[in-house]
């Protein structure tokens, strides 16, 4: 990897993780717009949402970037790699973003809490399993 490598790939990867932070503590603050008698004001909860849903559009804009820049550079090994791994990320912070939303509708709570903790550990495994098995096909 070469210093221009890092420096290419420092500012993206820094933006991703700002937007993801963003994201989630937009997502964080929308479920606490509750009342006094604990029922959800359904408005400031959707202005928060729509918040939260840029910092998702913006993961995924810097990963189709990311892709293009990828994609004529690469072995075809790589590319499925990237591809898995972007779909794995894409996949996990969707998985927040239907879990918010489906907070508006009468639904168990704590069957979304577990929903979305299964496929946030299942993807975060998936892509540690696939970095594992790339660093060792490359050692």
């Amino acid at each position: 990897v070469t210093n221009r490598a890092v420096k290419e790939t420092r500012k993206p990867l820094t933006i991703m993780l700002l937007a993801s932070v963003f994201m989630i503590l937009a997502s964080y603050i929308g479920v606490q717009q509750l009342g006094f008698d604990h029922e959800i004001q359904t408005g400031p909860k959707l202005i928060w949402g729509v918040l939260s849903l840029i910092g998702y559009v913006v993961v995924g804009t810097l990963l189709r970037r990311g892709w293009t820049h990828i994609v004529g550079s690469a072995t075809s090994e790589a590319q499925w790699t990237y591809r898995l791994m972007a779909s794995s990320i894409v996949t996990v912070l969707g998985i927040y973003q239907v879990g918010y939303w489906l907070t508006l509708l009468p639904i168990d709570f704590n069957w979304i809490q577990i929903a979305v903790s299964i496929a946030d550990l299942a993807g975060i495994i998936g892509a540690t399993l696939v970095l594992y098995w790339i660093a060792r096909k490359e050692a």
